[in-house]
């Protein structure tokens, strides 16, 4: 999400940065651009107009012409112009002791069905609550039975409100669910392919019979502006807590994120990443303000460590750890326990992703290209010998043809990660100094997987 708004953003950004000093000519054909990128991006045009005029005003209160760094004033306003608009982060908060219920509605395709899924996944692994799915869709045959399948696959309860007759039997939901100890009942309304006054009264009617303490929007953000009206028309229809975006991992320009928080004045609770039942984020708008600018993303990275240190663990519990000590210690077969702790190449370029200017490094760099040469430098290291991977000097060019056949690659190859393990501990010495003296950094640099775009 937002890569084309954060690639043109960063490189606006940049090419000012060449420039040291900023005059008033510069400042005003960046505000033009930023707003010709905002309504490319998908962004509505009186989000564009207000995001447009408070820059400018910050910028002149900043008096950012006289500043020592002015590009780095501008990011920080456009920044904290972003988190105003995309507004505070709301966590779920639920009923202790008590039923805490959550109305989905939203369009037909919206996504609701799977979303309702993925919530219960949330509350169940992340909140360590008991969540209940509840059928609730008149028009759609196969919805229930898809709650249903989602049910399963979660570990979760499952209640199906619709009939044999098609209606809704609200007072034998009500019945059951007293008499149940479920923490949080997720019911997936029905929804149509277009707004309509019926389907406002019909999702009136269940609000109004079952007082849910949510009423959470789905909207697809890949329809952009169009997600925006639909919101608006549900907000206007029903008391809406928040939204919850779905395929933002399709959608790459962003301006219904942008737009949603400003337009409804309701906040944006979580964002669907994916199709997995776990592929559902809180939404969080100083993560999202930094994506867009490329300025890294902590969270994201102390992620990524845990999971390395955590597979890491798993691989010494197998009798594979990195034994070196010091960074002149560290040989090819603490290398070898690196790669395998390492599931692919996505995860260096996740962890890459998450530091400041991490998406412009990553431009150009080929992902299959990343997991090929990660799949054919572990396979070297396999093929070697314990002993030559500790005394690595040791490998001639009789050793080197037999490693490449044995790894199915070629002896180029071999050479090429024994050139980059040497750069690799060089490189490491200097990562040193910013870390505790003599220890080594359990990261392996870019360059072993990189493309074009990381040397």
């Amino acid at each position: 999400m937002f890569a084309d708004l954060s690639d043109k953003l960063v490189n606006m950004l940049n090419s000012l940065r060449k420039k040291g000093k900023l005059t008033k000519e510069d400042i005003d054909k960046f505000l033009k651009n930023l707003k010709m990128v905002l309504l490319a991006s998908d962004v509505g045009f009186d989000v564009v107009r207000v995001f447009i005029k408070d820059v400018r005003k910050k910028l002149e209160e900043a008096n950012i012409e006289k500043s020592i760094s002015p590009v780095d004033q501008l990011t920080k306003i456009v920044y904290d112009e972003m988190r105003e608009i995309l507004g505070q982060p709301v966590p779920l908060k639920l009923k202790p002791g008590k039923l805490t219920q959550i109305l989905l509605v939203g369009l037909q395709g919206s996504g609701k069905t799977t979303t309702a899924g993925k919530l219960a996944y949330y509350v169940k692994k992340k909140l360590r609550k008991s969540p209940i799915l509840v059928a609730a869709d008149t028009y759609r045959p196969a919805a229930a039975q898809q709650l249903r399948t989602l049910a399963n696959e979660v570990d979760a309860g499952f209640y199906s409100m619709v009939k044999e007759d098609g209606t809704l039997d609200i007072d034998g939901y009500k019945k059951f669910i007293r008499g149940t100890l479920y923490d949080v009942a997720i019911i997936d309304s029905a929804g149509r392919m277009h707004v309509d006054e019926e389907l406002m009264e019909e999702i009136k009617q269940l609000h109004e019979a079952l007082q849910p303490d949510y009423v959470f929007l789905v909207a697809d953000a890949m329809l952009g502006q169009e997600a925006v009206d639909i919101a608006d028309a549900f907000h206007k229809a029903l008391p809406i807590s928040g939204v919850i975006l779905t395929k933002v991992d399709g959608d790459t320009r962003g301006g219904a994120a942008l737009s949603l928080r400003y337009v409804t004045g309701v906040p944006i609770y979580f964002m669907g990443m994916g199709e997995k039942v776990d592929a559902l984020e809180p939404f969080d708008p100083d993560e999202i303000s930094a994506r867009i600018l490329d300025l890294g993303s902590a969270k994201a990275f102390m992620e990524r460590i845990k999971e390395l240190e955590k597979k890491l663990k798993e691989l010494e519990r197998k009798g594979k750890k990195v034994k070196a000590e010091k960074i002149e210690d560290f040989t090819l077969e603490d290398l070898l326990v690196q790669f395998e702790a390492i599931s692919d190449g996505d995860f260096v370029g996740g962890l890459l992703s998450s530091l400041p200017g991490g998406r412009q490094m990553m431009q150009g760099v080929d992902e299959e290209e990343m997991n090929t040469r990660l799949k054919h430098f572990k396979a070297i290291l396999q093929s070697m010998t314990p002993y030559e991977r500790k005394h690595p000097e040791v490998l001639d060019a009789s050793r080197k043809r037999r490693i490449a056949a044995g790894s199915g690659t070629s002896v180029q190859e071999v050479n090429q990660l024994l050139k980059q393990y040497k750069q690799m501990k060089k490189a490491m010495k200097t990562l040193s100094k910013m870390m505790k003296r003599g220890r080594f950094p359990s990261v392996i640099p870019p360059s072993f997987l990189g493309g074009g775009g990381i040397k």
